[in-house]
């Protein structure tokens, strides 16, 4: 079994450097040691538990112990699409090649080796052949009369002529972010895109490489979304998490230990 096999390397490397692991978030041992009595390794549970991670068994242990069934279901469920995904390249959606290769030209998931933004949109390529080019625009909605008007842009996308008083002066309005008008309406000369085409070249292009979004608690792969009302997201999870993401088990399980926690001081005190 695959699955298996990579659960059996991963031991085999937490064993090797203890001190490398220790750090490793309880979320990901939890799953592991559900994944493993599941699929009944006795001997690779035993060592996962009293080997690599003596210091944290009994944490460990203790939070699988409080574990409901529904929420052992669903962490069995996240630890094996997350070993799967870890032990088998993924695919790009878009342009379909392995983790490791490089997109194909034109895939918008594509990263810029400049700025790491999206390369299509990143519009590292326009600044770099016109510097003075301000793209303000794209994070902020433009006052209306800082753009172009239907009647200047007609005229601007069809003009061929080399110093056209209307073309000039609107690049002088600063409607066109700086751009020349050809540019602004049809993007960089086929010379200029070659020209970039080599300087991503050596650079060096972003290789594919899936980088899921995780559960900030216990590690799982592409946690299902799911909705909260803002006021009882922020009376749960702290500030500084309150940005990052949970999957639904370890949202449910933090509400019942917060509220369990309030009860029994609220009980204390009376």
């Amino acid at each position: 079994m695959k699955i298996h096999a990579f659960v059996k390397e991963r031991i085999d490397a937490m064993a090797a450097a203890p001190a490398m692991w220790a750090a490793t978030r309880e979320g990901f041992a939890m799953q592991l040691v559900v994944l493993l009595e599941c699929l009944g390794d006795a001997e690779a549970l035993e060592r996962l538990v009293s080997g690599a991670f003596e210091c944290q068994g009994s944490m460990i242990l203790g939070l699988k112990d409080e574990l409901d069934e529904t929420f052992a279901a669903k962490a069995i469920l996240v630890t094996r699409t997350r070993l799967e995904r870890v032990a088998e390249p993924v695919t790009c959606g878009d342009c379909g090649v392995s983790e490791g290769e490089l997109h194909e030209p034109g895939c918008d998931m594509e990263r810029c080796p400049f700025c790491g933004g999206q390369l299509l949109g990143c519009r590292c390529d326009t600044k770099h052949f016109y510097p003075a080019y301000a793209d303000s625009w794209r994070r902020d909605a433009p006052r209306e009369d800082s753009m172009p008007t239907e009647t200047e842009s007609a005229h601007a996308r069809g003009c061929a002529r080399d110093g056209c008083p209307e073309c000039s002066a609107l690049v002088l309005s600063g409607k066109t972010s700086g751009l020349p008008v050809r540019v602004y309406y049809h993007g960089l000369p086929a010379a200029e895109e070659a020209e970039w085409d080599a300087i991503l070249d050596k650079k060096g292009r972003v290789p594919w490489i899936s980088y899921p979004n995780m559960c900030r608690r216990c590690g799982a792969c592409w946690p299902g979304m799911f909705r909260v009302p803002d006021e009882e997201w922020e009376r749960y999870v702290e500030p500084a998490m309150r940005a990052r993401m949970l999957c639904e088990p370890c949202w449910d399980w933090i509400k019942g230990r917060i509220d369990g926690a309030a009860a029994r001081r609220k009980e204390l005190r009376q």
